[in-house]
């Protein structure tokens, strides 16, 4: 009977207050390191695991590569060690974790997305009707087009085109908002907000199966926008569309190629993040903390570049998030 009535008052608790009646599960296990992330980088994780375990032989690397949305349940599960997710973590996320452990996860770069590869990480790219005589567009310039902000883009006049084109509604298309490009251009461009042009919005669906969803759905948008000179994308750049150069904070505009992205200085490129448990007064765990020393590596960087279509970091950036690790 006092079980039952302990259990039923446990219930009753906020989610915060029964995360504080439990010790918070541990991450790491001797001589293991278990990653979880998207299915995508499973070449890059096989080919890294292989070099790891050879170069470290007490070090098993355990790999369950299901999706980042899982892997992010995986590390605050304490079933992962290391979450390997195409995005940065989202804020439900990051408090998920926090409202655990009672201190955030710690993520850091450890590869470049891909430039138009479904499935990894691709960059997210402006693009047009091939007819349309529009020759840049800002962040700013999309923000105002898809967001529904005070100063909303409308017409295509609104965006500096003249004559025929002044008055001419713009018609936008972008991938389902809460798959996982969405997020990103939500977050990327509109501060994560969900208030959009809703009305003139069309969106194309990216179910979490199967693996070639993304692909065909960003195919059947290209298409959609190849047949609409008014039209105005968001998505996977392709050859059957114009893509646009995009101008972000700095002021130069880029299009999305493997120099730009690798870089990291195309306003809408994204990167591989590695997020662990990572406490204020206690050392991360040995294997975790030396497989993620690995990954930022010139032979970890250069052994995923030749595994798949993901772009090593900058020598900058990578030496940036070595010295974040510690």
């Amino acid at each position: 009977m006092k079980r039952r009535q302990l259990l039923s008052a446990l219930a009753l608790l906020p989610a915060t207050a029964w995360a504080s009646t439990l010790p918070p599960p541990v991450h790491g296990l001797p001589g293991r390191v278990r990653l979880a992330g998207t299915a995508g980088m499973m070449p890059v994780v096989a080919a890294w695991k292989r070099a790891f375990e050879t170069a470290n032989p007490a070090i098993r690397v355990d790999v369950a590569m299901a999706g980042s949305d899982v892997a992010m349940a995986n590390l605050y599960a304490a079933t992962c060690d290391v979450a390997l997710i195409g995005r940065e973590a989202t804020k439900p996320e990051i408090q998920a974790f926090e409202w655990i452990y009672r201190f955030r996860p710690k993520g850091v770069a450890v590869l470049g997305g891909s430039v138009a590869t479904p499935g990894r990480s691709p960059a997210l790219a402006a693009m047009v009707h091939r007819s349309n005589p529009l020759g840049s567009i800002s962040i700013d310039g999309l923000a105002a087009a898809f967001g529904d902000g005070a100063q909303p883009v409308r017409t295509w006049g609104d965006l500096g085109l003249a004559g025929a084109w002044r008055d001419r509604p713009i018609h936008l298309y972008a991938p389902e908002a809460e798959s996982g490009s969405g997020r990103f251009f939500r977050a990327a461009v509109l501060g994560g907000s969900n208030r959009m042009a809703w009305p003139r919005l069309r969106e194309y669906t990216v179910p979490p199966r199967p693996a070639k969803a993304e692909a065909e759905a960003a195919i059947a948008m290209r298409r959609a926008l190849a047949r609409d000179p008014a039209g105005l994308a968001v998505g996977i750049a392709g050859k059957e569309i114009k893509t646009l150069p995009l101008i972000g904070a700095n002021g130069i505009a880029l299009l999305p190629d493997a120099a730009s992205v690798g870089a990291g200085t195309y306003p809408l490129g994204r990167t591989v993040q590695a997020y662990h448990a990572a406490p204020a007064k206690t050392p991360v765990h040995a294997e975790t903390l030396a497989f993620l020393r690995f990954m930022l590596t010139p032979e970890a960087q250069a052994i995923a570049g030749r595994a798949s279509d993901y772009l090593p970091l900058s020598a900058g950036a990578a030496q940036e998030a070595r010295a974040a690790l510690g």
